[in-house]
């Protein structure tokens, strides 16, 4: 069974500051891994999968130190929502409905994150043979 939890954060002015340009660059590799699905299908007809642009992903990790300060597993969530995004476009296509395709993301548009409890959380869950996720998203949007 699978559980999901909702906090509501206070966070300080430093916390506030790192929890958004967490989800910037969050925003930047849902965009980045986007336009890599795009263009790879538009000029080779080669679609990618979730597993390719994980590889990827480690790949861009290891050169890349101000991606890498964040966690892995909440950097593959982002990529899980656009193979979820993709998976729902074409099973849209395939029943026959209008379908669009996921679309880039703005800054003040990506304002959630899912982190593993394994790697993302603080509390012990080792006694639970369950995996808890815990969802952080900012409420209040500032420009």
């Amino acid at each position: 069974m699978r559980r999901s939890y909702k906090f509501l954060l206070k966070p300080t002015v430093k916390q506030q500051r790192l929890l958004t340009e967490m989800l910037g660059d969050f925003c930047d590799l849902y965009n980045s891994a986007l336009e890599n699905r795009k263009m790879s299908w538009k000029e080779r007809k080669v679609s990618i999968s979730y597993y390719e642009q994980q590889h990827q992903l480690t790949l861009i990790r290891s050169e890349n130190s101000d991606i890498a300060r964040w966690g892995a597993s909440a950097e593959k969530d982002v990529l899980r929502r656009i193979d979820r995004g993709f998976g729902s476009f074409f099973s849209r296509i395939n029943t026959g409905h209008s379908a669009g395709l996921p679309r880039f993301k703005g800054k003040g548009w990506y304002d959630s994150a899912t982190f593993d409890s394994k790697t993302g959380s603080k509390w012990d869950t080792s006694s639970v043979n369950t995996r808890r996720q815990v969802v952080v998203k900012i409420l209040n949007r500032q420009p």
